[in-house]
């Protein structure tokens, strides 16, 4: 399906890089809900990106403790 711009036809997928509208650095561009593209609002220092399960955009959160204690394990016995 291809809709019309400005009187010009616009092919479905074909949409470049270029082409996008200036964001902040860091955002990150997802699907929301319903289709539509939207962006992830950038986080704080120290935050991840986290899944909200299907159907929901991710956000940043802060690192749990147990999570970061598990990721400071498993570098140090992969001798990081």
């Amino acid at each position: 399906m291809a809709v019309r711009f400005r009187g010009k036809q616009i092919l479905d997928a074909s949409l470049a890089l270029a082409k996008l509208a200036n964001g902040t650095a860091g955002q990150l561009i997802t699907w929301a809900a319903g289709g539509g593209i939207t962006t992830v609002a950038t986080g704080t220092s120290g935050q991840v990106l986290t899944s909200n399960g299907a159907g929901n955009a991710p956000t940043m959160q802060a690192v749990g403790a147990a999570a970061q204690a598990d990721f400071t394990n498993a570098m140090l016995m992969m001798g990081g």
